[in-house]
């Protein structure tokens, strides 16, 4: 079993590859999370959408080096490009996959911490309704630490001169 020239260097340019995009999609991240900040809808759907495209071309190249390691009956990049070339390329390979997996985790970080906003972002505003639709009853009902219902009720004056 030897991989040949060919599909070793077809390998480290799939590697190169994958590292732009993923620099490109950080960089679209951080724009999104700018957008986002600044609530600027436009700017943050059209960050979304070349996210998007971005994640769908990592995705074939990433079938395509999956589809290299099993021919060659390996499931890490790393092992595999430590078993062959010299050892200058093999250095600078694993160098590369390092770079890889370290832009892989930044990803995966801001995702993370994307998702995390959105869900506070989710929270809040669920909150915020809660509490206007509450203040439209005139009796609230809820449930307490002990398992029982209790009433709140809100002065009907305040319903009816909708101040509440």
């Amino acid at each position: 079993m030897s991989l040949n020239t060919i599909k070793y260097r077809n390998l480290i340019d799939l590697i190169d590859k994958q590292i732009n995009l993923y620099e490109e999609y950080l960089k679209f991240q951080e724009k999104e999370r700018e957008a986002l900040k600044s609530a600027k809808i436009k700017d943050l759907k059209e960050c979304t959408i070349s996210r998007s495209n971005i994640l769908e071309l990592i995705m074939v190249l990433k079938s395509k080096i999956v589809e290299i390691l099993s021919e060659e009956g390996e499931n890490k990049i790393s092992k595999l490009l430590n078993k062959y070339g010299t050892p200058e390329q093999k250095r600078q390979a694993l160098m590369k996959v390092k770079k890889l997996r370290y832009l892989v985790k930044c990803t995966q970080g801001r995702a993370r911490e994307y998702s995390e906003l959105l869900d506070f972002s989710s929270n809040f505003i669920n909150g915020s309704l809660s509490i206007l639709w509450s203040a439209t009853q005139g009796i609230f009902k809820s449930y307490g630490r002990d398992g029982a219902i209790h009433e709140s009720y809100h002065p009907e004056k305040f319903i009816k001169d909708r101040t509440l």
